[in-house]
């Protein structure tokens, strides 16, 4: 029995490993550390130009249909380059989360989307992997309050996907009216985390998967 890679994830990990070879040397890395961000929208914009943003999703909603051994080898791939972009949370949890959570009509509104590289999310899953103290995400009314902490892949993301304390999951436009980002200060420069913080952010419905725990 064969454990390793197979061909198609092979080629498709060193066709992101040669990307990342000729577009983000160390020199360019060190200039998106030093506030240069043009540099990491050109690298993530080639990065879904590569299909990065649709491994996930099945080939009905316009994606790959590509399994979790796909996404481990891209992720292995990023990581080996420092690639300054957004994966885990915009294109391997969001599309996860829909898929198990979300309806029909749901999946048909942004699956599409996110294949076809129109939307991104940044997720915030701390409220319920680990919550924090005055950090607590509440969704009534069709509206969502409260504060996220560490929000994944944030830079440059259309949509917010939270959950709360109970597992339940929820989605809002990143330009709802009440909602504030602050970008916090972490280890690794090269990647966006947010600080999130809604006061009863409406400018587009928010979405309740369902109310699944599928986390």
């Amino acid at each position: 029995m064969y454990f390793g890679l197979s061909e198609d994830q092979e080629f498709f990990q060193e066709n992101i490993k040669k990307f990342l070879d000729d577009n983000a040397s160390v020199d360019v890395i060190r200039k998106i550390t030093t506030d240069h961000p043009e540099h990491q929208k050109d690298i993530q914009e080639g990065l879904v130009s590569l299909g990065i943003n649709s491994l996930l999703v099945p080939e009905e909603y316009g994606g790959l249909g590509l399994n979790i051994l796909f996404a481990t080898a891209v992720s292995q791939a990023l990581g080996s380059g420092i690639a300054p972009s957004a994966f885990i949370g915009s294109y391997v949890m969001a599309p996860i989360a829909i898929l198990n959570g979300g309806s029909e009509d749901q999946k048909k509104l942004y699956l599409p989307d996110i294949a076809s590289g129109k939307i991104s999310f940044a997720v915030g899953f701390s409220e319920f992997i680990g919550a924090r103290e005055n950090c607590e995400i509440i969704f009534k009314d069709g509206k969502l309050n409260g504060r996220s902490i560490f929000v994944l892949d944030s830079s440059d993301a259309s949509h917010i996907m939270v959950a709360d304390k109970d597992g339940k999951i929820y989605i809002a436009s990143m330009n709802s009216e009440g909602l504030t980002k602050n970008h916090l200060t972490t280890v690794d420069k090269t990647r966006s985390c947010l600080l999130y913080t809604s006061d009863a952010a409406d400018d587009t419905p928010c979405v309740d998967l369902g109310g699944r725990r599928i986390i």
